[in-house]
């Protein structure tokens, strides 16, 4: 009786370290990267062609699948998406699909996968024991994207930031824009420049010469209205050549030097720009031609001091004791009878 007790208790204990063994190896299996394969399918196409039917990454943009090793990380992730809680992502780590959907990722048994595409919302997918994985995304109605084109309707200027070197400033590239309708063959367009001094309350410093652009039939038109004779055109002598204006989009540019009253004080260019045809003014603008702040790139050569007088006397030569290391001959002459050098040989051996 005793000996079937100990091979019963012997048998109990092999089978006991049987069932651990056993348990391990598959708490170990679970653990263990497996290769996950999948593809991600727009749900809203599979259905109307009735077969699987990839996303077109170059209409919906891009598609990213986070991946973890518990369910508990991908649910955080899931809900960081939905929430546009970029702070995660960041440093989450994702696979992109190829063309047709597909992608391969190496996970354990209880990994997780989070699928984002584009604005649609994030889809959670625990792996489960699975090898492969197929997940149908709703995008809803997506807009098809569309090409807008805008067009100014206003003329306007482009501000350049001048140079300034010392009351000198340069303006290189002022530029009016003048968009498609509003200028006309048969009209003229007149640009006053002018600088206004921003330190004293935007003061009108001086006026530059006016520039003036004027239609292929201007001339014309206003021959056959008016009588026109360009002689007595007090404008004429500012008329640019070959820049003509037109209904078509048109841009004109120049350059300009302005000498400054005042080199501390800050000076903007402004424009007063008019269109006119032979009966009226139609068309008038006010365009600034430069920024506020002009750029000086030898600033750090200004500087000013404070103006004193000097008193000579603090700054007159004294003589100086000095020690001769070398011999030399020297020859001293007194005055007869006093400890006085005679004043007349000094002058002969100095002068």
């Amino acid at each position: 009786m005793k000996v079937n007790l100990i091979r019963v208790n012997g048998a109990m204990r092999i089978a006991f370290l049987l069932i651990c063994y056993l348990a391990t190896c598959v708490q170990l299996n679970a653990q263990a990267p497996k290769l996950v394969m999948g593809r991600i399918l727009d749900k809203e196409a599979s259905e109307k062609k009735r077969k699987p039917v990839p996303f077109d990454i170059s209409s919906i943009g891009d598609i990213k699948i986070y991946y973890f090793n518990t369910v508990q990380e991908g649910k955080d992730m899931e809900a960081a998406l939905n929430k546009d809680n970029i702070s995660l992502t960041l440093s989450a780590m994702y696979e992109v699909p190829d063309a047709t959907g597909a992608y391969q990722i190496t996970l354990p048994e209880t990994g997780s996968l989070v699928i984002k595409v584009s604005t649609a919302p994030a889809v959670f997918e625990a792996i489960s024991g699975r090898r492969e994985i197929t997940t149908y995304v709703d995008m809803g109605h997506m807009i098809s994207q569309v090409t807008v084109v805008g067009q100014r309707t206003e003329v306007t200027s482009m501000p350049e930031t001048p140079d300034q070197y010392g009351d000198m400033i340069i303006l290189n590239g002022a530029k009016v824009a003048v968009p498609p309708r509003i200028g006309k063959d048969n009209a003229r367009m007149i640009v006053q420049p002018y600088v206004i001094n921003n330190s004293k309350g935007k003061k009108v410093e001086m006026y530059r010469l006016p520039r003036v652009y004027d239609g292929s039939q201007y001339y014309l038109t206003q021959d056959r209205r008016m009588g026109y004779d360009i002689t007595r055109d007090s404008l004429d002598a500012f008329i640019i050549e070959n820049e003509p204006l037109s209904a078509e989009k048109a841009s004109y540019m120049w350059n300009d030097t302005i000498k400054l009253s005042n080199a501390q004080d800050n000076f903007q260019v402004l424009a007063l720009m008019q269109m006119e045809d032979y009966t009226r003014p139609y068309y008038e603008r006010l365009l600034e031609l430069s920024t506020r702040s002009p750029r000086r790139p030898l600033r750090f050569l200004e500087y000013s001091l404070d103006q004193y007088e000097l008193d000579p006397k603090k700054y007159e030569e004294k003589p100086k004791v000095e020690r001769r290391t070398g011999v030399e001959d020297i020859s001293l002459s007194f005055l007869l009878g006093k400890a006085e050098l005679d004043p007349e040989i000094l002058i002969m051996k100095y002068s």
